[in-house]
């Protein structure tokens, strides 16, 4: 596990689940609020988003027979903690504009997708598997590079990004 760490400061369709509110947009992303105080104000925002093939649920569950999503056990070891998962179209993910969205596009539309959820109010920390820690990075890059101002409040509120198998130096399945 890669660990990075720096200081800062940072309304689509909700849709009701049971025990979870998940906001989507019309490019196959999906943000959703899965534990933790739902109401804004004081606290820690975490955002986990899965690999290449990954789920947004299943990437993070135990292999054991409960299959228990373990960053919710993060809701009562710190206080004021909400937990989201951000689901982008991996499965069969192309690294250029033909297809399927190039990994730029999934930024965009996942910078642009958090900022309309009210993300970025609060402090931020990604945990991000395997190509989700690349996401991450582009996502991070852009908010540093473009003007927009609701991308520039994520990076400022970004407190720590947690990397689990990302392949910083690229992988075998790139080439």
């Amino acid at each position: 596990i890669g660990l990075l760490v720096r200081g800062g400061d940072a309304e689509s369709l909700p849709i009701e689940l049971p025990g979870k509110t998940s906001i989507e947009n019309d490019t196959s992303l999906a943000l959703t609020h899965v534990s933790g105080e739902s109401n804004a104000g004081s606290g820690m925002d975490i955002v986990v988003v899965h690999g290449l093939y990954g789920d947004p649920f299943g990437t993070w569950k135990s292999a054991g027979a409960e299959k228990v999503f373990w960053p919710n056990w993060l809701t009562t070891d710190i206080d004021g903690v909400r937990i989201w998962t951000l689901q982008w179209p991996s499965a069969g993910h192309s690294f250029s504009s033909s297809g399927e969205m190039a990994l730029q596009e999934v930024a965009d539309a996942s910078l642009s997708l958090l900022a309309s959820s009210g993300l970025g109010d609060r402090n931020l920390v990604f945990v991000g598997h395997s190509m989700g820690g690349l996401l991450i990075k582009q996502m991070l890059q852009t908010a540093a590079i473009m003007r927009e101002e609701s991308w520039s409040l994520i990076l400022a509120r970004t407190v720590g990004t947690v990397f689990m198998g990302t392949p910083h130096n690229g992988a075998a399945l790139a080439n």
